[in-house]
């Protein structure tokens, strides 16, 4: 997630290290809405495009080595049936966070609201704020990757590691109201698109002499 801020004016590159980290684990894909919203109209078809083709390869990857290594059908039977993200199932006994510790548990249906409030921030983050710079990117990304951990069962509160980055490249940042996506018109992949279509216009695109027209006319 690191580099894909860092290769914010490229969003093919982009969309392939969030598409990395969405199919290496989950929490990074909760913030594509915001990414979208970033590259809107200043290249989020190609954004989208890369995400989904590098994060379809790297599930292929892993579910090839573990169809390989014979765990696959265990590991997606029991990542299925996790109750710690199924906000409609109790808790592994195992399961340590703020709703269940050592002295204390909290009924599941006390995270159902949570969860609903979290996924309306995450649908609001498509349009608030419009048009975005990297400034907001990075306090939006920073603040869905910390409200996962208030519904996510399994250690919520307690993954510090998910959100640390983005939070220090927020605080510690210069002024970024000029960092903006890259303009289509300056874009080098638009710009080679268009090249392109000129050259088969002029392959394929044959005006009739001027003689003929005259003639019809």
């Amino acid at each position: 997630m690191v580099w894909a801020v860092f290769c914010y004016r490229r969003p093919v590159l982009a969309g392939v290290f969030l598409g990395l980290a969405s199919g290496s684990v989950f929490f990074p894909a909760w913030t594509v809405p915001v990414w979208f919203s970033f590259y809107w109209r200043r290249g989020a078809c190609r954004f989208a495009l890369s995400l989904c083709l590098s994060a379809g390869l790297c599930l292929g990857v892993i579910g090839g080595f573990l169809w390989f290594n014979g765990e696959l059908p265990y590991l997606v039977s029991s990542a299925w049936t996790f109750p710690n993200w199924q906000l409609w199932k109790e808790l592994a006994p195992d399961a340590y966070s703020i709703w269940n510790a050592s002295d204390w548990s909290v009924h599941w249906a006390y995270r159902i609201p949570v969860f609903i409030a979290f996924v309306a921030f995450v649908v609001a983050t498509l349009f608030w704020s419009t048009p975005k710079t990297l400034a907001h990117l990075l306090a939006l990304s920073a603040a869905v990757l910390i409200g996962i951990q208030f519904w996510y069962a399994d250690h919520g509160g307690l993954f510090i590691l998910w959100y640390l980055p983005l939070l220090l490249l927020m605080v510690f940042r210069p002024n970024l109201s000029t960092a903006l996506p890259p303009v289509p018109a300056d874009d080098w992949l638009a710009r080679s698109g268009r090249m392109i279509g000129r050259l088969f216009w002029r392959l394929f695109y044959r005006p009739q002499p001027a003689s003929r027209v005259q003639g019809v006319v």
